[in-house]
């Protein structure tokens, strides 16, 4: 019954609210745009029906729904204030994570949209379709309506996630939605911030080629900026707050699946976003190197310093997150729960799902590199043209190197790992997927690039096609073949490796015997010879 009621409750609270926050937003935009039009006194006015119409709807909208909420929304506060457990309700806290999930999406948008358009002003862009004045008016009323509805039920959320007594979908619910929006804006000040450097890099190296189009990118990102600083600041100090000394929840929030999931996210996103970003800087610098022609010397920079745009903001996050993983974790080491270790356990995950993307990127890398060596070796010896070698030299040599030398690392971690703790190591539910991942990702490999080299040579024995030629255009696949066969060698060993550690050894025998010796015997000494003449793996005790 309680449920049921509460379902009702929050159901057509969230309805209403819906209905009368539309209607807010339509008639601020309305009423702004009279104003604009008895202040402004622009050439062409509006159609006065139209106005009349739009603001009737906008009334009507805003006249039905309040009050539906506000009586709906009266009903839930007296049952709050009646039974402490309403506030702790699953019910409540879906409610709560919905609105503010629905509302920070519009307020981000709009402050973006906002300052782009504030700047656009600024830099005096003019054209009509660029700075509108019923675009200002339309996202100042979508921030003023979705800004206040997202203060107050952010400020309710605040309080009541605070008590020490919610638990399971009422306590992780609103984690969720903080955890998310701060994950939201995270991305987009990364986003924004790369954006500005390299709009840094095209005016100082590129000037002639942006003009026109440096104050439109110029805006846009630092309005994504903005929203981003803004998004993730205030989520993230929130999230901050709840793990302080002071706060009554702290150790539950250290604890937390969500946090350390947001956490591990962050890092291993920002991990990818830094090995790419490594990648292509290797390629453009081996790609100078080998004289592959692309452009003059100030575009050559530009396209070099272009991936470093996005590796510095992806590093100062992974930087920046993985030290407040290893704090938090630091802590948790020194005060053991009974409940589960997330913190382990993630950073575990974390530990080996670095390891797999790594492992994947250097396949990728050495796959190239040895089946280019392969075609090499074929046009040694043979009349193929060995073709473009300098750009598959350049495009493989970086992901190799980049994906082996953080596999190595990580992998070292793994081995070091495997023996302060061999039992936990070794039976953890993440290096087994990493392992069936490696080797069943390795099988799937060698299953499409060993047909394609079985083609080429069935074709080549059947004189469908030359056997040199054959021969080099398997070499690609073929180079993949013997590395992934490498993978699945190398990770089969360490996982039977691990199924013999920990597979069930027998259990030992205890046989009992009668020895009888003559009074003047030494008896320790006669238990120490026999001791010695014992089968391997057998001991000898005496009982007393």
């Amino acid at each position: 019954m309680a449920i049921a009621r509460r379902l009702y409750l929050y159901g057509i609270a969230a309805i209403a609210l819906a209905v009368w926050a539309v209607g807010a937003v339509r008639l601020l935009r309305e009423l702004g745009m009279a104003l604009w039009e008895l202040l402004g006194r622009p050439a062409v006015t509006g159609d006065p029906e139209a106005f009349r119409a739009r603001l009737s709807l906008s009334v009507a909208l805003l006249l039905v729904g309040f009050p539906i909420w506000a009586v709906h929304w009266w009903l839930v506060e007296r049952a709050v204030r009646m039974d402490a457990a309403e506030q702790r309700s699953a019910v409540r806290a879906a409610f709560l994570a919905a609105v503010l999930a629905a509302t920070f999406g519009f307020w981000l948008a709009s402050v973006v949209e906002l300052v782009r358009l504030a700047l656009l002003w600024l830099f005096g862009v003019s054209e009509p379709g660029v700075m509108s004045v019923p675009r200002v008016l339309d996202e100042l009323a979508v921030l003023a309506v979705a800004g206040t509805l997202w203060l107050g039920h952010a400020r309710l959320a605040r309080k009541e996630q605070r008590d020490p007594q919610r638990r399971e979908l009422a306590d992780w619910l609103p984690r969720l939605y903080g955890y998310g929006a701060a994950a939201t804006g995270l991305v987009v000040l990364v986003v924004a911030t790369a954006n500005l450097l390299r709009i840094g890099l095209d005016a100082v190296l590129l000037p002639d080629a942006v003009t026109g189009t440096l104050r439109f990118a110029l805006a846009s990102a630092i309005g994504l900026l903005v929203g981003g600083i803004l998004a993730w600041s205030v989520h993230w100090a929130e999230a901050l707050s709840l793990v302080s000394a002071s706060s009554p929840v702290a150790e539950r929030e250290l604890r937390s699946l969500v946090r350390w999931t947001y956490l591990g996210f962050i890092v291993f996103v920002s991990f990818l976003a830094v090995l790419v970003a490594c990648a292509a800087v290797l390629d453009d610098v081996l790609a100078w190197m080998l004289g592959i022609p692309d452009g003059e010397s100030r575009q050559r920079v530009r396209q070099l310093l272009d991936p470093v745009t996005w590796l510095l903001p992806a590093a100062f996050s992974w930087f920046y997150h993985r030290r407040v993983m290893q704090q938090e974790a630091a802590v948790l080491a020194g005060h053991p729960s009974a409940g589960p270790d997330w913190a382990r356990g993630v950073s575990r995950f974390l530990v080996y799902l670095s390891a797999f993307a790594s492992l994947a990127l250097a396949v990728l890398g050495l796959g190239g590199l040895v089946g280019l060596l392969l075609q090499a070796l074929i046009a040694a010896v043979t009349t193929v043209p060995l073709g473009t070698w300098r750009p598959d030299l350049a495009f493989q040599l970086p992901p190799a190197v980049v994906g082996g030398v953080a596999w190595l690392v990580l992998w070292r971690d793994v081995l070091e790992r495997s023996l302060r703790e061999p039992e936990s190591e070794r039976t953890s539910l993440s290096r087994r997927v990493y392992l069936y991942g490696a080797l069943g990702s390795s099988v799937l490999v060698i299953l499409g690039t060993a047909g394609f080299v079985l083609y080429q040579l069935i074709s080549a024995v059947l004189g469908i096609r030359e056997a040199a030629t054959a021969l080099s255009e398997a070499a690609p696949a073929f180079g993949f073949t013997l590395v992934a066969l490498g993978v699945l060698v190398y990770h089969g060993a360490v996982l039977r490796a691990d199924t013999r550690a920990a597979a069930p050894r027998p259990a030992s025998m205890a046989v009992r015997l009668i020895l009888r010796l003559p009074p003047e015997s030494d008896v320790d000494a006669v238990i120490r010879e026999l001791a010695d003449h014992v089968p391997p793996g057998a001991t000898l005790e005496r009982a007393n």
